[in-house]
């Protein structure tokens, strides 16, 4: 083995002490950082499913919307005498609940939907007709908007000729089909989201809510049920062309009495066994996150004893009177409780949490 070979000293070092003091500057103060500017940023919050349920008037049938997240949509049959339930089917847009309605026994359905990302084939056609009969589109929105109204009282027949063609398309729209799908037997262009929807008279007439003239170019694009279809307002009142103008007819229609009205709220209530009421409150104005422009307050309230339930937190509740109990919906979840002289506890049905889009084929 040869010897290892011998290395020069290294240099000494100046010691820590022998080097020369830098002169420490001043420290800065921290800048003060928001919440929000930390790296762990708080988590959205996770909202529940949003569910609204429509009874049959003469029949144990309900359909069940359910909305979550806020672009997709499902409807879903339930049968009350066994609390079971069948999937209907999913939109990725959304269904206007409150201006949907059920047919008296239960086999039909009419709903109101929106999908922004379709094309407005209609719309389009429309504005090449009023490009041929104006010319290049002018530079003040008023013109246009009257040149446009003009267009469809005007071109009536070339307009429905084209809205019953392959090529019509709109992102909102009235639809009749049967429950719990949405495969569209008898279906209107509506155009914008004013209005659209209605209401089952009884099992054969029907009332299609049109919007107000000149306001939208709504089209019969298909009718393929023997109905008696009335376009023409059936009401003396009318509670505008958002959801109160269906929903508030349909709950006076259900069995629901007008109790209170201010510029924000409407107070209903329907009567219960034993001298209890259940009242509705529907409000108008979005207060947070998960709630639309139209949502509901519940409770119970029993005036001779002076006594309340309260049911703020419920998104939906109606009274199943066949089987004398109070069906709500609570936190994407639906609950029974029985109508009792001192209710008990409430029972859950079934939670609609968790569910995720997919594709159904109607079976018709």
């Amino acid at each position: 083995m040869s010897p290892r070979p011998s290395y020069p000293p290294r240099p000494s070092r100046p010691s820590y002490s022998s080097r020369p003091v830098r002169p420490s500057r001043p420290s800065r103060p921290k800048p003060f950082r928001k919440p929000s500017q930390h790296k762990f940023k708080q988590l959205p919050e996770r909202i529940p499913a949003r569910l609204h349920v429509i009874l049959a008037r003469e029949a144990s049938k309900a359909v069940v919307f359910r909305r979550g997240p806020s672009d997709r949509v499902c409807t879903i049959g339930w049968d009350l005498e066994t609390d079971t339930f069948t999937m209907g089917q999913w939109l990725k847009g959304r269904i206007y609940e409150y201006r949907s309605d059920l047919s008296p026994d239960g086999k039909l359905m009419i709903y109101f939907a929106t999908a922004f990302n379709h094309p407005d084939t209609i719309r389009q056609y429309a504005e090449k007709l009023r490009e041929e009969a104006f010319g290049p589109r002018p530079e003040s929105r008023e013109e246009f908007a009257r040149q446009m109204q003009e267009i469809r009282w005007t071109r009536v027949e070339d307009l429905d000729r084209f809205a019953a063609s392959p090529e019509a398309n709109a992102p909102s729209w009235t639809a009749i089909s049967r429950a719990p799908y949405l495969k569209a037997l008898d279906l209107w262009f509506n155009g914008t989201v004013w209005n659209g929807g209605g209401l089952f008279m009884d099992n054969r007439n029907v009332w299609i809510n049109t919007p107000d003239p000149g306001t939208a170019v709504q089209r019969p694009a298909r009718l393929g049920l023997d109905l008696d279809i009335s376009l023409d307002f059936p009401f003396e009142v009318n509670f505008g062309g958002e959801c109160p103008g269906v929903y508030c007819h349909r709950l006076i229609r259900d069995g629901w009495t007008e109790k209170h009205q201010s510029e924000t709220s409407i107070v209903y209530e329907k009567p219960l066994a034993f001298g209890w009421a259940l009242q509705k409150l529907l409000i108008s104005g979005k207060p947070g996150n998960g709630y639309g422009c139209y949502w509901e307050r519940h409770r119970i309230i029993n005036t001779a004893r002076q006594l309340k339930i309260d049911g703020s937190a419920w998104r939906w509740a109606d009274y199943d009177m066949p089987r004398n109990r109070i069906l709500y919906a609570k936190n994407g979840v639906i609950f029974t409780l029985p109508v009792t002289a001192d209710f008990g506890t409430p029972a859950m049905i079934r939670n609609f949490n968790g569910m995720k889009f997919e594709a159904v084929q109607a079976p018709y």
